[in-house]
């Protein structure tokens, strides 16, 4: 159980980077505009806080998830899957916001992003349930 974790370090990894660069151009932007704090009405600082501030709604609950997962007995190939459909989520959400919406007002990636981190959530849910009724007396 405990040696299916490592396969959980590369996402964990991916989703640290994805954190500090959401991070990172929250800041370059409030430095480059002068904004300390707050937005000040400014749609692409809106968009920036919020990418970073769903990222970091959604992906440390989905890694505690797979985490628990993994804990309990998960699979390798499970705990792959749902690392690698966190990712894909999430990556897919920030580019919703940051990249995609500005210019086209589509929704389908933010969709994405949401699907996946809802999948990721669920399934992990449900294993973990199925687990616990699997030894509960």
């Amino acid at each position: 159980m405990l040696s299916h974790v490592i396969h959980l370090a590369p996402f964990a990894a991916l989703l640290a980077f994805m954190y500090v660069g959401l991070a990172a151009h929250v800041i370059r932007y409030r430095y480059r505009h002068r904004l300390a704090l707050g937005i000040a009405d400014d749609d692409a600082m809106l968009r920036a806080v919020r990418a970073h501030a769903n990222f970091h709604e959604y992906a440390p609950f989905g890694l505690l998830m797979i985490t628990l997962v993994t804990l309990v007995g998960g699979s390798s190939i499970l705990v792959v899957v749902l690392g690698a459909t966190l990712v894909i989520g999430r990556v897919a959400h920030a580019y919703s916001i940051l990249v995609a919406e500005p210019r086209t007002q589509t929704h389908r990636w933010r969709m994405l992003g949401m699907i996946c981190s809802f999948v990721v959530l669920l399934v992990s849910a449900v294993f973990l349930l199925w687990q616990w009724l699997q030894v509960s007396p």
